[in-house]
């Protein structure tokens, strides 16, 4: 059985996240159960491409969740209540409350800087009123390779200017050829996170050995 995101970062028990307010940027969220509001927290839809956004209360379905897998898993992997497993798979703290920016279809590098730049101005507007503590923007991709200033990026100065504001950023890194941080992770104050692989078998927090 693959171990738990709690169980493999050996997260205390009683550190669930209750009570703190997380928002995470992808381009499309499913109605899944594990991401949804619940009876220990509440999970809002907030879709910024909209002139006029305003969360709105995210309820479960009963799918087919065959679209926004990418924004299911980062949700997921940063709150997820583990709802399909009865708590097994839960994400690092199932009890925040999640504030969703679907920024909408992003098919190209355009639609990256323009669209995540709009969700980044829409926690920037409202950040403090939501009472939001920290925002995972789960996208790498950019139109350059990182090697430019950080000051020459939009989405890069937008996270610049939230971080000395005091929100927490944290970015995906990766997804691409070279071997340097892109997009949002290339900004100085934003904390980059690349992919893990989690041993199949997890033991006491060591790796056991697998059976042929």
């Amino acid at each position: 059985m693959w171990p738990s995101i709690r169980s493999f970062l050996a997260i205390p028990d009683h550190l669930t996240g209750k009570n703190v307010n997380i928002a995470v940027i992808d381009g499309i969220f499913p109605h899944h159960p594990d991401i949804a509001s619940n009876k220990r927290r509440d999970t809002y839809l907030v879709r910024t491409s909209d002139s006029q956004a305003v969360p709105e209360l995210l309820a479960a379905d009963q799918g087919p969740w065959d679209r926004g897998h990418h924004g299911l898993m980062s949700a997921a992997a940063a709150a997820g209540s583990g709802e399909l497993s009865e708590g097994e798979y839960a994400g690092a703290a199932p009890e925040a409350h999640l504030f969703l920016l679907e920024a909408g279809p992003l098919h190209t590098p355009k639609d990256l800087e323009e669209k995540i730049g709009g969700a980044l101005l829409w926690l920037k507007a409202n950040w403090r009123q939501y009472r939001i503590r920290g925002a995972v923007l789960t996208v790498s991709a950019s139109r350059d390779t990182g090697l430019l200033p950080w000051q020459a990026d939009p989405v890069r100065r937008l996270c610049e200017e939230l971080a000395g504001e005091g929100l927490m950023l944290v970015s995906a890194c990766g997804n691409t050829r070279e071997l340097i941080s892109n997009a949002p992770a290339a900004a100085p104050s934003v904390l980059s996170v690349g992919g893990v692989i989690v041993p199949k078998r997890w033991e006491g927090g060591a790796c056991a050995p697998v059976s042929q």
